[in-house]
């Protein structure tokens, strides 16, 4: 009896065990990049899920004509490792120009901030097509089974040409940016674009802004001191004078002028008794 439901026990315990180990290959065959099943972590496969970033960058969002003004490239791939990336920039070729990185080497190429993921030729994997408006970065590692990256990993100097908006993106698709993983598949992300304002130059605007402009201007206090000193005498204004004594000499005059009359009157009369006789 006893060797009975012991050999039934441990029937009982083998199926228990065989059921556990099929359950556990079907929960690892799941992929989530978000949540993580308790058996152990899963690798994510086939670029089906959306776990990275492609980011735009400027450091202005409106400027003159003739400023150069710079664009960084931020790739943000949190926790998934990648060997390489292609990064492709779309712009405005009639609106925007790039300053050239190295003026030495044959074409246009843009500064790479990256110290891990290099390139492996310059012409070819750092140039500018100015035709077409599109800036190509290609970098990679050389070693190991992949790096996350996190980080800002291309700078672009631009200089405005014309008036006018203008916009800065990431290409996408076949032929646009790419984020390789060890295994060659390419993972999937979301971007950004910016736009950027060009407004006319405008006369004079390196000059210093007065700060308070409803202040008047103050004429200066003519300076005297350098009249004297090389000798030349300052003239002096003459003001009119308008006292008192100009209104009495006036009057003295009058009053001399009634008394030359009176006494001209008066003898006249003396004279004209003798002349009746």
């Amino acid at each position: 009896m006893f060797c009975a439901t012991l050999k039934t026990s441990l029937k009982l315990v083998y199926i228990v065990l065989m059921n556990i180990l099929k359950i556990i290959p079907q929960v690892n065959a799941q992929s989530d990049a978000i949540a993580q099943p308790t058996f152990g972590s899963i690798q994510i496969g086939g670029g089906q899920t959306i776990a990275a970033q492609v980011l735009v960058n400027t450091s202005a969002s409106s400027v003159e004509v003739g400023d150069q003004f710079s664009v960084r490239i931020e790739v943000r791939t949190n926790d998934i490792p990648i060997n390489a990336y292609n990064i492709v920039v779309e712009y405005d070729p009639s609106v925007l120009s790039i300053l050239d990185q190295d003026p030495d080497v044959a074409g246009t190429q843009v500064k790479l901030l990256d110290t891990i993921f290099t390139t492996s030729s310059l012409p070819n994997d750092n140039f500018v097509d100015i035709v077409n408006g599109e800036i190509k970065v290609n970098a990679s590692i050389t070693e190991g089974s992949g790096l996350t990256v996190n980080r800002n990993v291309v700078e672009i100097i631009f200089q405005a040409q014309s008036i006018g908006s203008t916009t800065i993106k990431i290409k996408e698709g076949v032929n646009g940016t790419q984020l390789i993983r060890p295994s060659g598949q390419s993972i999937q992300y979301t971007t950004n674009q910016r736009s950027v304002d060009i407004v006319e130059q405008v006369v004079g605007s390196g000059e210093p802004i007065n700060q308070n402009p409803n202040q008047q201007p103050v004429n200066p206090a003519p300076n005297n001191q350098s009249n004297e000193q090389n000798g030349t005498p300052t003239p002096v204004t003459q003001i009119p004078d308008t006292s008192l004594s100009d209104q009495i000499g006036n009057g003295t005059a009058l009053g001399g002028g009634l008394v030359l009359i009176l006494l001209g009157v008066l003898l006249f009369l003396r004279r004209r008794p003798r002349d009746t006789k």
